[in-house]
């Protein structure tokens, strides 16, 4: 069997009160892999309903923040949008069917300073067996604060998922087939020809063919140099500006609709991991590599290359020693996590042009909330919510 619209559906609004309306339509199924019934039934995929309603909660959360941080108040806008969804999630998830472990949060501006995030527990190293989460509560609190489109509550939840610390994640999307040939121990811009030819050649087209996403370098400049080289190679780059969420981009790439060739740059951990478990459930075909990188380079806005990514501080060191990683190691799909029973969510805070998501809006008693629901073999669904609007 496969799973359905009205599965879906079912699993968001059962025993939820506060929901007075929910619609369920596909997004993209790809393939609709007809499996087992004891696949769906697996414990992982009984807490659909406990995801989507907690990550739409926590977007829905933040509604009247929306704008409201022009001019000196920006900063604290943006910390209280960040304290209020974290706190929706921890609160909610004490409700769900079944313990779910945070994983990894995201806890930190783009600057490297401490933000409110949801709180991470304690996961077994040795024998991580259990179900885990990544959150990014609100992916875009800069966004959301000046009112401006692409802000999203995202997270992904998985077997075995591993902990990751709220650092920075040097990363490529690109076909999985050229995945392993990848450079990712030379500085980017080094290897950069190197890797653009690989993934061009992956794609049976020229590097100036390739439309590739980097980071932007309105806020911070390390990606100028990175940027400059590819245009001078003919590659189309694109920029997200003020801030770059992945979300939308990584499904551009997974979806042939999408004119988007693949992925590069130095982006939040927490996301790329989020990012990861998403690309394998659309497009199996596609693939996220990445390597750890510190907060350091944060702190030098003004510096306009790579250089030192991979130079994690004494006490960066000791967190991810901690956590059983490895500082050199290339991490994908495959080494963090166990199966392909997954689950990820979004919710658009703001309008989301490129996938289609209307930001959220107060209509008489209700607040109307969209997003998507992927799971395993390509199943995305789009999904609407109306709560009462005295629930949020």
């Amino acid at each position: 069997m496969s799973i359905t619209k009205m599965d879906i559906q079912n699993y968001i609004k059962e025993g939820r009160y506060d929901i007075t309306d929910c619609t369920v339509e596909d997004f993209f199924i790809k393939d609709n892999k007809e499996v087992d019934n004891a696949y769906w039934e697996n414990s992982i995929f009984t807490i659909i309903g406990d995801v989507v309603s907690t990550t739409f909660k926590a977007a829905g959360s933040v509604v009247d923040y929306i704008g409201t941080g022009k001019g000196e108040n920006l900063k604290s806008v943006k910390i209280e949008v960040d304290k209020i969804a974290s706190d929706v999630y921890m609160k909610e998830m004490k409700n769900w069917k079944q313990e779910v472990k945070v994983a990894t949060s995201e806890g930190k501006d783009e600057f490297g300073n401490d933000q409110p995030g949801v709180a991470t527990d304690k996961i077994e190293l040795k024998k991580n067996e259990s179900i885990n989460i990544a959150i990014d509560a609100i992916d875009g609190t800069t966004l959301t604060a000046l009112g401006l489109p692409g802000a999203e509550s995202i997270c992904a939840v998985g077997k075995g998922f591993r902990a990751f610390p709220d650092l920075q994640a040097y990363s490529i999307l690109a076909d999985a087939k050229v995945m392993d040939k990848l450079d990712f121990t030379s500085l980017p811009e080094v290897a950069l020809e190197k890797n653009l030819q690989l993934i061009a050649d992956g794609l049976g087209k020229r590097v100036d063919q390739l439309v590739m996403v980097t980071h932007g370098y309105e806020s911070k400049k390390h990606h100028q140099t990175m940027i400059d080289r590819m245009r001078a190679l003919g590659v189309t780059v694109v920029i997200p500006e003020p801030v770059t969420i992945e979300v939308p981009y990584t499904i551009g790439a997974c979806l042939e609709t999408y004119e988007i060739d693949g992925i590069i740059g130095v982006f939040g951990l927490p996301e790329v991991a989020i990012n990861s478990i998403l690309t394998r459930m659309i497009n199996p075909d596609k693939a996220y590599g990445f390597r750890i990188v510190g907060n350091e380079i944060l702190k030098r806005p003004e510096q306009n290359t790579l250089d030192g990514i991979f130079d994690l501080s004494s006490e960066e060191e000791k967190v991810v020693n901690g956590l059983g990683l490895d500082k050199n190691l290339i991490y994908n799909y495959d080494n963090i996590v166990s199966g392909s029973e997954c689950i990820f969510a979004c919710a658009a805070v703001t309008d989301d042009p490129m996938l289609g998501l209307n930001g959220m809006k107060k209509e008489r008693d209700s607040l109307i909330v969209e997003g998507l629901i992927a799971l395993p073999f390509g199943n995305v669904f789009k999904v609407r919510i109306a709560f009462k609007n005295k629930t949020m």
